[in-house]
């Protein structure tokens, strides 16, 4: 027999048969569903302004375009993406070397007065 992927249809399965879900099975179950009763809650909530902003910009961007265009701008925007990222991480090595040499010294320093 084939078994399902979909919870809710191995719920549908122990119930059909009045059958009771295990306790941990049935506590990960409720787990599951409030997780998903708090997303809903939170789709529900009012968006930012400036959020709604910056979707509305992307949606003009986008709207009216070719999908390579489209393809062709994601990727763009990732390649850009990754250069702050590696730009970012290079500046914190260096600053990290910097605060490693200034403690350094200030070690050798402590020594010598010592």
């Amino acid at each position: 027999s084939e078994s399902s992927l979909d919870p809710i249809d191995d719920i549908e399965a122990f119930y059909d048969y009045d059958f009771k879900l295990p306790p941990a099975v049935h506590d990960d179950y409720a787990a599951a569903a409030r997780d998903e009763i708090i997303s809903l809650e939170l789709m529900k909530r009012p968006i930012h302004p400036e959020l709604k902003a910056q979707i509305e910009q992307r949606r003009q961007l986008v709207e009216g375009r070719h999908a390579e265009d489209v393809r062709w701008m994601k990727h763009k925007a990732y390649y850009k993406g990754v250069a702050k990222v590696r730009a970012a991480k290079k500046l914190l090595g260096q600053l990290q070397a910097e605060e490693a040499e200034e403690a350094e010294a200030a070690a050798a320093a402590a020594a010598a007065a010592a």
